[in-house]
């Protein structure tokens, strides 16, 4: 047993070109049929009508089973990015870690070559000679 069935616009469009008897009869049929398996009793336009609406009530009806049998594994995936895009925010948002032994971090003259240590030593040691010079 159903709750629920699709139907569509085209169905409408069919069903208005029938007198209301023949109206009432086919929209019955499509309910009985969608929402709890009964197949019909009709006969002439009526029938042609319902087995032509059939097959998309069928299809519509194994989308919804296929749907809802795969309900828990679209929990579990829904569960495992939300968990995912936790851990990333958290991990974006975590301060760099420090150096274990900040002495180790080389002196910047150390790293550079030999012709810009030069200058640099020169530049330290003419600053040297500045600040005695104001005392």
């Amino acid at each position: 047993m159903e709750e629920c069935f699709t139907f569509f616009r085209s169905f409408h469009e069919v069903l208005e070109c029938l007198s209301n008897k023949s109206y009432r009869a086919v929209m019955s049929a499509l309910s009985k049929y969608a929402l709890d398996g009964e197949p019909p009793e009709l006969k002439g336009a009526e029938k042609a009508i319902f087995l032509a609406i059939k097959p998309q009530l069928d299809a519509s009806k194994r989308r919804r089973d296929e749907w809802n049998e795969h309900e828990d594994d679209r929990s579990e995936h829904a569960r495992k990015a939300a968990r995912a895009r936790w851990e990333k925010g958290k991990a974006d948002n975590a301060e760099p870690p420090m150096p274990a032994d900040t002495q180790s971090v080389p002196d910047t003259a150390e790293t550079m070559p030999d012709d810009a240590q030069r200058c640099y030593k020169e530049k330290e040691e003419e600053e040297f000679k500045d600040k005695d010079k104001d005392k």
